[in-house]
């Protein structure tokens, strides 16, 4: 499961998700890279990645 959740750019965490979401109700939820329901929450995924980004600077 490692492999297939590396070739398809996600976690394995996430994928398994899935398996299970797909197992217990056949629908799996996902919101891909972009698809924000809002505005907002467009602009918080933003400011995580940004903040993210400022503490592995800091670190490294």
């Amino acid at each position: 499961m490692v492999g297939c959740a590396s070739n398809l750019g996600i976690s394995q965490q996430s994928l398994s998700r899935w398996k299970i979401e797909l197992k217990d109700s056949g629908d799996i939820e996902f919101r891909g890279s972009g698809n924000y329901s809002s505005d907002e929450e467009k602009e918080i995924a933003r400011l995580k990645r940004e903040l993210c980004d400022t503490w592995m600077r800091l670190i490294s």
